[in-house]
């Protein structure tokens, strides 16, 4: 791993050691497929605060204890998330009563379906397909890739 940190990387390893830590838990309660039933606030797989950050960065720990596995996780969940119902809206919009913020509630009655790269389905495209690219086997990965990337503004592979 480049650690971008500081050089050599021993100033930060301890840091980084409880960093690891402190994300074991995200991973833990999405640790299961979603079910068809279930929906999410985009804060639950976005690149800020949820599973696709989490995934970045194990991506970027990938010498870490337990890191390809932890990886592996994240992108199942997220191939079956993006991928495994293409039913309309996808699964990626959040729903009014999970959206965080009132003024959010009030502003989309009827939720939210954010297409922008921090909050919603080009983050977890970007992983996924660079995923995909390194040569991950994830079952319902390129279709996934396949769903995502219209919603994205890119063409189908």
């Amino acid at each position: 791993m480049t650690n971008y940190r500081s050089p050599g990387g021993a100033p930060y390893r301890q840091c980084q050691v409880e960093i690891d830590g402190l994300l074991h838990p995200a991973i833990a309660r999405h640790g299961t497929h979603p079910t068809s039933q279930e929906h999410f606030a985009f804060a639950d797989f976005d690149v800020i605060s949820g599973l696709t950050g989490v995934g970045a960065h194990w991506l970027a720990r990938e010498n870490a204890f337990d890191a390809p596995a932890l990886l592996q996780s994240v992108v199942e969940f997220l191939a079956v998330l993006v991928g495994g119902d293409t039913s309309l809206p996808p699964r990626w919009h959040t729903p009014v009563g999970l959206l965080a913020r009132e003024w959010m509630q009030r502003e989309f009655p009827f939720g939210n379906l954010n297409c922008g790269l921090a909050h919603s389905i080009p983050g977890p495209l970007a992983l996924l397909s660079w995923v995909h690219a390194n040569g991950m086997q994830v079952a319902g990965l390129q279709a996934a890739i396949e769903r995502a990337a219209p919603w994205a503004g890119y063409k189908s592979m």
